[in-house]
Parts: structure tokens; sequence; C-alpha cells
């Protein structure tokens, strides 16, 4: 698996900006969204600060307000060898349905391509899959449930 390539990150909507952030810098928002009322070092999830993982903030007025991680991540559902997991997907409610969450995807599917990423996947939570499916994304398997944070599917994307 390549390193993801740190230039050319070209995927901002008016009065958005998506650059690429610490992992740190994601527990913020994933608290909000993801771990409500848990202490912020669930936020930090194993992989954050591998060497091939890397994480997209996208910015309004200066301020973080949606976050996605990507990294190398092997799921037994698919063949191909160079897997990525999105992991940690998340908007503050206040700023969703602007299309920050389309931005942080279209900003990383050209630096997963440049890693050689073959099949981008995900385990969605089940009512973000109309979102994933818009983006090319289908689901694959059976609905589970993650304690806590309840029903999730795998979607996957394959990259060309």
């Amino acid at each position: 698996m390549r390193r993801v390539p740190r230039e050319g990150l070209n995927a901002s909507i008016p009065g958005v900006d998506v650059q690429l952030i610490g992992a740190a810098e994601t527990a913020p928002v994933r608290q909000v969204v993801l771990r409500p009322g848990r202490p912020p070092e669930t936020c930090l999830f194993d992989g954050d600060e591998g060497p091939c993982a890397f994480h997209l903030g996208a910015f309004e007025d200066g301020t973080i307000v949606g976050v996605a991680t990507f990294l190398p991540g092997v799921n037994e559902l698919f063949t191909e060898s160079e897997q990525f997991k999105l992991r940690g997907m998340a908007v503050l409610p206040e700023h969703r349905g602007r299309g920050l969450g389309s931005a942080l995807i279209l900003a990383a599917l050209p630096m997963l391509q440049d890693a050689g990423c073959s099949v981008l996947w995900c385990s969605a939570r089940v009512t973000a899959v109309p979102f994933y499916e818009r983006h090319g994304f289908a689901t694959i398997g059976e609905v589970y449930v993650v304690p806590i944070t309840g029903p999730h599917i795998v979607m996957y994307r394959r990259l060309p």
C-alpha cells in the first residue's frame, strides 16, 4: 500500500475548504456526532496514526465542521488487496445538508486512487445509506448492530 500523496488536494465548494488534518483534529467533531456524551479518548480510533492513514477536514470560516478518515483496512468480503476503510465520517448537525460530506468524499477519491486503492468500504450507519448510495457506494451483507451506536451495514465503492 502506497502512502497517500499530501499535495494536490482540490475539492472545495463555495465557502467550504477541505484540508488534510491530523488525527487529533477529528476528535471534537467525532465526539459531537459519533460519540455524544462519551469521553474524548473514545473518539480516536485504532489506525488513526498509521503511516498510510489520512484525515480530511471540512472548514467553514476557518472552523472545522466535518471530518472523514481513510485508512488501509482489509474486509474479507472483498478479494482486492488494496483496500481502504472510510471511518469516522461526521458533519456537525447544524452544518448538514450543504454538501460538506460530499466534499470530503470527492476530495478523498483522487488521493485514494493515487495510493493504489481499488476498494473503499465503510461500516455505515443504516441512516446514512442513502448518502453513500448517492456517491456510488453499494451495500453488501446483512445489517448488524454495533453496541452503543446501533444498526450498520457494510458499503463499498470500487475505484478505477
